[in-house]
């Protein structure tokens, strides 16, 4: 299934680009279609949609209705000559706007979530299991280095992930607060050390991005993602396998006070969660 989804995403996206290619090569050079404006609109928003998270990710989003209902719209509008001139509606096109309508369902209610397995790791209360990770100076970091101060652990995807990168953002605009409450933040992944050492340089503040590899650590807390990166961005470095989205908040004695699985990848907690656990945690 995960190699499905890690397809899936690939083949959508492409599909989306090449659609709208098409689809406004047929208006700009014949009369006004309604089959092709159908199809422009359904392709249309979704890849906005994408291009909006690329260019300023955010960590979460909204149900997505708007650009469900347009995308819907679309299709009706490929339907519109069935009313009025039956013999002039174009087939090709109903069939592409209810492909492309499939397609972001599938991505919404399918694709977006993980359903994955909560780790028997992360129970609150529950001391973590050991682990290795490596710092960008390729040295060993090993768990037992978490005792004696509270830390919080923020397993993510990659670069590649725009939530991720948000995700990553908010978090680090809060890490006064954080440092505040006596809170240590690591910032890892088991992608590629060049791309971390550029997400670190981009974020020139007081946490410690660490490496995760071959995804060891991962798997030891019961969070890998087997095949979970994209189809295709092993081509630029990353590996195919990689972490599920995890926040691990833990005390002075390596002890989980907080973890959050996230199960829908557009859906990231924020950091007043974790700022709230503590401050009940100092109570």
């Amino acid at each position: 299934m995960n190699r499905l989804k890690a397809l899936f995403i690939t083949i959508f996206l492409s599909y989306l680009i090449i659609l709208l290619v098409i689809s406004t090569y047929w208006l700009l050079s014949g009369p006004f279609s309604f089959g092709w404006t159908g199809v422009e609109i359904s392709v249309l928003f979704p890849f906005l949609y994408y291009l909006r998270y690329y260019a300023a990710p955010k960590p979460r989003t909204g149900r997505l209705w708007l650009v469900s209902s347009l995308v819907l719209f679309g299709v009706v509008l490929t339907f519109y000559p069935l009313v009025f001139t039956p013999d002039k509606i174009e087939f090709p096109t109903v069939w592409l706007s209810l492909c492309t309508y499939l397609l972001w369902i599938l991505y919404v209610g399918w694709y977006s979530r993980f359903s994955r397995t909560s780790s028997k790791h992360l129970k609150v209360g529950k001391s973590l299991p050991d682990f290795q990770l490596q710092t960008l100076e390729n040295n060993s970091f090993s768990s037992s280095q978490l005792s004696g101060k509270k830390s919080l652990l923020l397993f993510y995807r990659g670069n590649w992930c725009p939530f991720c990168m948000a995700q990553i953002t908010e978090l680090i605009a809060h890490y006064k607060k954080l440092a505040q409450r006596g809170v240590d933040v690591y910032i890892i992944s088991s992608q590629p050390r060049e791309f971390t050492r550029k997400l670190a340089a981009k974020h020139k503040v007081p946490v410690q991005f660490l490496m995760d590899k071959d995804n060891k650590a991962a798997e030891e807390l019961g969070i890998l993602h087997k095949s979970g990166t994209p189809a295709g961005l092993h081509f630029f470095g990353y590996h195919q396998d990689t972490a599920y989205p995890t926040v691990i908040l833990s005390d002075e004695n390596g002890k989980v006070l907080f973890a959050h699985e996230t199960d829908n990848y557009r859906y990231r907690p924020e950091p007043q969660v974790f700022l709230h656990i503590l401050d009940k945690y100092a109570e």
